[in-house]
Parts: structure tokens; C-alpha cells; sequence
């Protein structure tokens, strides 16, 4: 048996497919897992890896931008759309075609966000196609449970824009994009809420539990939790500067281009004041000197740090919430001080925030005074807020749905 995975190359969608990579190679199925080359020698170690064309560029999609009014909202959320019929989707369309034709797989395993390229070839070709949510779920009914949530969590509609005034108002508006984008692609149906869905079986990285509107999501759907697969450990080089304060850590990832550097700034000079270790991951295109020429032997700073390893130290954890980081964050019982940027981080940092594990911060209009008193409000509410995260850390790593989904996929050779 033969299946390939076509994931998009972010270590939030990259690790929760390893474990379910690792399962498969343990029964003999030959895995070929298509990534970029900053990842390759990484994933090498468990399976062989292929390059996307252009490697990373054609994924450098960058911050999307919150929605100002109406007409801006249609012309932004039809852009999001958009991109599922764009150059670099059709590009990437061609290359999954040429890849499922060379390689004759049993089933592909897509990303459930994004990769409705890999999707659509494999119906082109006949070929099972499975999708793989490194968050969480999303269908027509969960949409329609409550709209008003969706728009400004998913779709970031500002909460003054007149489209939130009523829920008819939200669904007439989702019929409006929908018939703009059947006419503008010639397209006699399209479901703005299923385009990621797989009719044959969608494995989703969370637990029952953190899924919003769970009991909207039937048989196809596997909720398997968070398995981690650590291929390799990095020891922390700094563990002697930590002492026995409590210790703050900072991340928004490791792979995104669009960095905001600003809110680096921001938490710096904020948290100064605090006398206590800052571990700051800046990613790899950020350097130190971008963020202060020179700075306090509190901050730690680093282009890349091991979070598993660092989070088993922290107290804090202050994050743009995509959901590898807050999945980490869960098993290891850390609370969360939630900044979402971009895409489905809104989401995630709502669900921590609705059951207790965090505390929920707009990154617009956000100070240093602001994020200064999360911090503070953390470390004081620090007992209950850690049991919130154990007992969400708790749903995500006892769940059977895992043992399923590999059973479901070899059902398919």
C-alpha cells in the first residue's frame, strides 16, 4: 500500500500528521510525504520526503487582513476563496495530478485547510483522498449553529461591521459569496463550509471535546487528539539562566515570513518591568538585533527554540495560537496568554480562552500596559488556569479515534 501526503509546510500542519505517519510505516505502508526543503531533513528521518515545486513560495501567503465594512468583507473573504482557484493552486493542482499518476497510490492524505488541489486531483484520477485537520472541523451545520461566531472567528469580520446586526443578515451574506463565486468560476456548485471535507474520511487533530459543535461531525470524522512524534531532542542551552522564577515564554512559530516584529517590541519593553525570565522563540527570519540592540540577561532570545522541552519549564505562554503551539501547551498544562494573527488561530485561542486555559487578547490596539496585566492576571490565577489546561491536555491525549483512523485508512488498499 502506497499513500502520499500533500501537507502544507508549517510545523503546525507538519506535526500532527508524524505520529499517524510513523503508524502507517509500522504496517508496511509506503508513505511519501510532500514538503519543502526547509523540512526535508527533518521528515527525512521518518519517511522519504519529496519537494513541492518552488518549494516554499507558493505557501508564503502572509497575514490576512481584518475585514473594515461590508464591500471590503466580500472583496476580502472572496479573495480567502480565491485562493482555492488562484495561480499557485493550480500549479500545485498539476504537480499533485503528475505525483498521483507517477507514484499510483491507494489514497492521498491532504491538508484539510488550503489544499483543495490535492483533493480535486485525486477525484480526477479516481483516487481515495482523505483529509487531514490540524485543527479543527468545519461544515455547513457548524456554520449555521451560529453564525455570528463563525464570521468573526473564522471569517474576521469586526465585531462593529453591520453583517453581525442579525443571523439572517450572516447567512444571506454567505449565499452572496457563494453565487459570486459560482459565476465568476463558471462552477455549478460550490459549499464555501465543505471545501476541505472528504466524503470518504477526514482525520481531525483535536479531541471531541475542543471541537466546537461537536455532535455536528458524523462517521467520517475521527477526532484523534494530539499524538506527539518527536524525532529529534534538542537540549535547552540556557537552563541555567531560569533560576526558580516563574518563566514567561513567547513564540508566534518558526515558518511564517510575515512576522510581526512590532509585538516582539512590544512584549520586551512590556515585560521589563516583571523581573522574571522571557524566553522568546523569533523564528528563523527574525534576528536578535531586530528585536533590541541591547537587552536584559531576563530575555532569552533565540531563532529557534525546543518548545516541548521549554513549555515543561514555563508558566506563561504568550502565543499566536496556531494549534501545534496550543496543542503542546494543553499536554503540558501551561496557560496561555492568546494573541491570534491570522487564519484559524482566532479559533483556536477561542476555545482555549471559552474553557479557562487562557486569556484572550486582540492583537489591534494591543500595549504593553495590556499585555503586562495578562501576564500578571495569569501568574495569579495560576492554579485554576493550569487545571483548565491538564484537563483539556487530558481529552486530547486519551481518545481512540487514533487506532481508527489507521485502520480506516488501510481499509482503503
Amino acid at each position: 500500500m502506497r499513500v502520499l501526503m500533500f501537507i502544507n509546510p508549517f510545523w503546525s500542519h507538519v506535526n500532527p500528521n508524524l505520529a499517524l505517519v510513523n503508524e502507517l510505516i509500522k504496517k508496511g505502508v509506503d508513505v511519501i510525504f510532500f514538503s519543502t526543503e526547509f523540512f526535508q531533513p527533518f521528515l527525512s528521518k521518518l519517511c522519504e520526503v519529496s519537494l513541492y515545486p518552488d518549494n516554499d513560495n507558493l505557501f508564503d501567503w502572509g497575514i490576512e487582513n481584518k475585514v473594515e465594512d461590508i464591500d471590503e468583507g466580500i472583496r476580502k473573504i472572496l479573495g480567502y476563496y480565491n485562493r482555492n482557484f488562484g495561480e499557485a493552486f493550480n500549479k500545485l493542482f498539476l504537480f499533485a495530478t503528475e505525483m498521483i499518476k507517477r507514484y499510483n497510490p491507494s489514497c492521498i492524505i491532504y491538508d484539510y485547510f488550503d489544499a483543495s488541489w490535492a483533493k480535486n486531483a485525486a477525484d480526477d484520477c479516481k483516487v481515495v483522498s482523505i483529509a487531514s485537520s490540524p485543527t479543527y472541523a468545519i461544515n455547513r451545520s457548524l456554520f449555521m449553529e451560529n453564525p455570528h461566531d463563525f464570521v468573526r472567528y473564522v471569517w474576521r469580520v469586526p465585531q462593529n461591521s453591520k453583517l453581525l446586526s442579525t443571523d439572517k443578515s450572516i447567512i444571506k451574506f454567505s449565499e452572496h459569496i457563494t453565487r459570486r463565486i459560482c459565476f465568476e468560476k463558471n462552477l455549478k456548485k460550490f459549499d464555501l463550509f465543505e471545501i476541505g471535507n472528504s466524503s470518504y474520511l477526514n482525520i481531525v487533530h483535536t479531541s471531541r471535546e475542543l471541537q466546537p459543535y461537536a455532535k455536528h461531525f458524523g462517521y467520517e470524522f475521527l477526532f484523534v487528539g494530539c499524538q506527539i512524534l518527536r524525532l529529534e531532542s534538542s537540549p535547552i542551552d540556557f537552563a541555567n539562566q531560569l533560576g526558580n522564577h516563574p518563566i514567561i515564554y513567547f513564540s508566534l512559530g518558526s515558518t511564517i515570513r510575515s512576522v510581526d516584529i512590532s509585538l516582539m517590541k512590544m512584549c520586551v519593553d512590556g515585560l521589563r518591568s516583571l523581573n522574571t525570565p522571557v524566553v522568546m522563540s523569533l523564528g528563523q527570519y527574525v534576528k536578535p538585533q531586530d528585536i533590541a540592540e541591547d537587552i536584559e540577561k531576563q530575555f532569552i532570545l533565540r531563532n529557534y527554540v525546543p518548545q516541548i522541552e521549554v513549555l515543561r519549564y514555563s508558566d506563561v505562554f504568550i502565543t499566536h495560537c496556531g494549534h501545534n503551539s496550543i496543542n503542546e501547551a494543553l499536554l503540558a498544562g501551561v496557560p496561555m496568554i492568546c494573541i491570534p494573527i491570522q487564519t484559524d488561530q482566532f479559533i483556536n485561542a477561542k476555545v482555549v480562552c471559552d474553557n479557562g486555559a487562557g486569556i484572550y487578547l486582540e492583537r489591534e490596539g494591543l500595549n504593553e500596559e495590556m499585555l503586562r496585566r495578562a501576564v500578571k492576571f495569569v501568574l495569579e490565577n495560576h492554579e485554576s488556569m493550569k487545571m483548565n489546561a491538564r484537563r483539556l491536555g487530558k481529552s486530547l491525549s486519551q481518545t481512540d479515534d487514533f487506532k481508527c483512523a489507521v485502520e480506516r485508512i488501510m481499509s482503503f488498499q
